[in-house]
């Protein structure tokens, strides 16, 4: 994922993470399932195919979403489908591997990648999520708002944007604060500012919407302590042996 959003920020949206213990709430960040764009892969006219880096990096690609799918390999990978049609994306075709379409701009050297499984963007983006501690460890923690606008991220980035763009207007006169560029690379105030600017403009958008991430389940049902309390004392002690 952040090979993904690191040279080319519109490839993510932007969601509320999941309210813990840290000290400074963040947000998190998913992949969008229309279209994400790869800078780097620029190649001579004369070659016949990407360098050996892109052909691993495609690989890679490959390989993870084979795993996500529950499968060893893709059946078309996407390094066969740049050796053998290689002509045919340099001069703008859109190609299909197992898990992308592609298209090649070689004069840029972007590589666009179509994805064909919303539900394969999905699973990454859920294991991404908790490995950052962006979503709960538990799907069930988290109330109906907060899943509403992880899967609404998409429809909603606009509004977060013009938003931000409120918060941090753009002027002559004073430097301007990028928030997006400070979270990724600025120190750790400037990471801070960015985290809580960002933050406040997600809130704007959500609440303006009527969603609250932090609404707690109605009816949530009790915990494993607290029916373990409610059990004969032996119950529990066999419970716990």
């Amino acid at each position: 994922t952040r090979l993904i959003t690191r040279y080319y920020s519109e490839n993510a949206v932007f969601y509320m993470g999941w309210k813990s213990n840290d000290k400074h709430r963040t947000l998190g960040m998913r992949i969008k399932t229309t279209r994400f764009v790869l800078p780097g892969h620029k190649v001579e006219s004369y070659h016949n195919s990407l360098n050996w880096e892109s052909e691993r990096l495609l690989a890679d690609f490959d390989k993870v979403f084979a795993l996500l799918d529950g499968k060893t390999e893709a059946d078309v990978s996407l390094v066969s489908v740049f050796r053998q049609h290689f002509h045919a994306l340099r001069v703008g075709k859109r190609i299909g591997g197992s898990y992308f379409d592609v298209r090649y701009y070689p004069g840029v050297g972007t590589i666009h990648f179509f994805p064909k499984s919303k539900t394969l963007i999905d699973r990454m983006n859920r294991w991404v999520g908790r490995q950052r501690r962006w979503l709960p460890p538990v799907e069930s923690q988290a109330g109906q708002g907060f899943w509403q606008q992880f899967e609404q991220a998409e429809t909603l980035d606009r509004a977060f944007h013009t938003e931000v763009n409120k918060q941090c207007p753009r002027s002559s006169r004073h430097v301007h604060f990028d928030p997006f560029w400070a979270i990724k690379h600025g120190g750790e105030s400037e990471r801070e500012k960015g985290h809580r600017l960002l933050t406040q403009a997600m809130s704007t958008v959500l609440a303006s919407r009527g969603i609250d991430p932090d609404a707690v389940l109605e009816n949530e049902p009790s915990s494993l302590l607290e029916w373990a309390e409610a059990l004969p004392s032996d119950t529990v002690l066999a419970l716990a042996s």
